[in-house]
């Protein structure tokens, strides 16, 4: 072959593969921004999912009642979509294929164990749609970032109507090293609940091991270290509903625990360091006359509850004492009013705030006996 035939050639290979690479980058790319769901309706309301319709039939959607297409193939699950001129806001948001498979992992899931479950149902007087709702169960399944404004919404929408919601995160948005950072997301701390059994946890599914996973009795200390339980489950091995109200414990455990410093160790070296948050609390105690490092010795002890509170602890230690100091009889409203001034924003809208507080008060005054007893 000729040298310029040659080059041209060349030339006309490199733009035909950057082509086709362009092509199939496009195609994957309209399939992520895509609005997929997985059931629609047919023209009397019956309901059908997307991996049991046939083309033949013609199908609507449940928000908008407009038609769908049924999308089927070797590339793509099996969805249902609206066509381009569609203008539906209840289905209007682009899925992942994650979230997309793990909805109908859960949907399957359910169903294996005879569980009643509707997918993607819409309820109109939320105006949202859970991933899933099995009698009074929602379920969200979270693949992506989602604004904590939004994911409060979502939540409070559910609680108001009095469905138990269950958001359920994707490992993808967990940070490997768990939790072995210096902070929690405000997303995993807004989906943690608590009960006496597993104490603070949350939920979290990955898609590559095809296992559910619980977080629990996860504490924190005052250096923001963090340590938890883990129980794993394989899909589809146990009933969901049961796994998920505490009815069934996995015999797979794993535990990263952290050694807990000393208390006043840990703040000498924070405040040293100028640390924001102790330096907040160095003014509180230097506005009572008081210095952080010379308080009474048992506010210095170990707490459950630096996963809510943070270094406020030592501030509510503080407030606890004065209470006494002020009121022979100590009451709790008296010092819980105290609080009001003082405390931020509660994180955790699926745990009871005024439990918590109940609950801090009762160790403040367990740890207070045994420095009087001593």
């Amino acid at each position: 072959m000729e040298k310029p035939l040659l080059i041209a050639y060349q030339q006309w290979f490199f733009f035909a593969k950057k082509k086709i690479i362009e092509n199939r980058v496009t195609f994957f790319e309209k399939q992520k921004r895509e609005s997929t769901m997985l059931c629609a309706i047919n023209q009397y309301g019956k309901r059908f999912i997307a991996s049991q319709a046939v083309k033949q039939e013609i199908y609507f959607c449940p928000g908008c009642r407009l038609p769908v297409i049924l999308k089927q193939g070797k590339q793509v699950r099996a969805h249902f979509a609206h066509k381009k001129s569609s203008v539906c806001q209840v289905f209007s948001e682009a899925e992942s294929e994650e979230h997309v498979f793990l909805k109908e992992v859960f949907y399957q899931w359910l169903k294996k164990f005879a569980e009643q479950v509707e997918i993607e149902p819409y309820l109109s007087e939320l105006a949202q749609r859970p991933d899933l709702l099995s009698e009074n169960f929602a379920f969200e399944i979270q693949c992506s970032p989602l604004a904590y404004s939004r994911f409060i919404e979502r939540t409070t929408n559910y609680q108001r109507k009095q469905f138990t919601v269950w958001w359920i995160l994707s490992s993808s948005l967990i940070n490997k090293k768990l939790l072995a950072g210096p902070k929690l997301s405000q997303l995993v701390k807004g989906a943690c609940r608590y009960d006496e059994q597993r104490h603070v946890h949350f939920w979290a599914v990955d898609r590559h091991t095809g296992k559910l996973y619980l977080y629990h009795e996860l504490t924190l200390s005052v250096a923001q270290e963090i340590s938890y339980r883990v129980m794993e489950w394989s899909f589809y091995t146990c009933s969901l509903t049961k796994i998920l109200t505490n009815q069934l414990v996995s015999d797979t455990q794993i535990v990263a625990s952290r050694a807990k410093k000393e208390i006043y160790q840990e703040l000498d070296w924070q405040l040293r360091r100028k640390q924001d948050a102790l330096l907040q609390v160095q003014e509180f105690c230097y506005m009572r006359g008081k210095h952080l490092l010379y308080l009474s010795s048992w506010i210095y002890q170990q707490s459950a509850f630096f996963f809510f509170f943070g270094t406020n602890v030592l501030v509510y230690r503080v407030l606890f004492e004065e209470t006494l100091q002020e009121k022979r009889l100590l009451h709790y409203l008296c010092w819980r009013e105290k609080l009001e001034d003082v405390a931020p924003e509660w994180l955790f809208p699926l745990i009871s705030k005024e439990q918590m507080y109940w609950r801090f008060f009762e160790e403040c005054c367990d740890l207070w006996k045994k420095k009087v007893d001593n």
